[in-house]
């Protein structure tokens, strides 16, 4: 499906009298490059694929000589983004949009004075706490802001991740914070509070900590952070210096294996 979406832009774009170079790649690394490369000379680039896939080519673009243009063509799982702005998946319509629309300036997280906030999680484990959330989104209106995306499988999870600019968790209690070290290790800067070992995990440069309950301190750190570029570049780089130190579950799995073996040589048979 998504192979026959792609040809039937590319022969949209044609027939309206644009040259079309096709390019494939799969690992992010060789997608930035090619985006990069792509900005020297063209006058449009077209990212076909899901968030994670676009996420790449915008940071390629970001690296070009000149500014360039970029349209989506939504072939993902969640298609956030696409979703958002308004994008049409028919690829005629597409072809004909980038060809006689006129481009605007944004980044994922916000559209004009639009900002976007997906909540992934349980819908059904506290139906009363999902009610009143839904119905408090109702009343402020922001139905087009705020999504309740439910439990998502693994590849519409991982589009999330890839589309998102920041994760939030202004969490009351963790053990250790294992869905802050999911979204380190994709390189995500962390609003959360320093509970269990979260303040170890992200450390000073890879995100921002508040307070548990302390609504005024987490409001104003998203606004600090959302409208300061400069400091969601550096949180982000950061969060990437953290995934370069996170432990593999294989690591993980070794040094507990370690503890069984000092702890049945010390004392004999352990068992779970």
């Amino acid at each position: 499906m998504g192979s026959s979406r792609l040809d039937r832009i590319v022969a949209g774009l044609e027939r309206r009298g644009c040259a079309a170079v096709l390019h494939r790649a799969a690992a992010a690394a060789d997608i930035e490059r090619l985006a990069r490369e792509a900005g020297q000379d063209c006058d449009i680039v077209v990212a076909a694929g899901g968030d994670g896939t676009i996420n790449a080519v915008a940071n390629g673009l970001a690296l070009a000589p000149r500014d360039m243009p970029l349209a989506v063509l939504p072939l993902g799982t969640a298609n956030v983004l696409a979703r958002e702005i308004g994008l049409p998946r028919d690829p005629d319509r597409l072809a004909e949009l980038i060809v006689t629309g006129a481009a605007r300036p944004i980044w994922p997280g916000r559209i004009g004075d639009r900002l976007f906030l997906t909540c992934v999680g349980s819908l059904q484990r506290s139906p009363a706490t999902v009610q009143r959330l839904s119905e408090q989104i109702e009343a402020e209106g922001l139905e087009d802001h705020v999504r309740l995306a439910g439990e998502l499988d693994a590849a519409a999870l991982e589009d999330c991740y890839d589309a998102a600019d920041l994760f939030v968790l202004p969490t009351r209690h963790e053990g250790y914070g294992m869905a802050v070290a999911e979204a380190l290790a994709r390189g995500i800067p962390v609003i959360s509070t320093p509970t269990g070992a979260i303040a170890d995990l992200v450390g000073r440069d890879a995100g921002m900590l508040v307070p548990p309950d302390d609504f005024q301190a987490l409001t104003a750190t998203l606004w600090r952070v959302l409208e300061d570029e400069q400091l969601r570049q550096r949180l982000r780089e950061g969060a990437r210096r953290v995934r370069e130190r996170l432990p593999t579950w294989q690591e993980q799995a070794g040094k507990m294996a370690e503890v069984l073996a000092r702890a049945a040589a010390d004392h004999g048979r352990v068992q779970l």
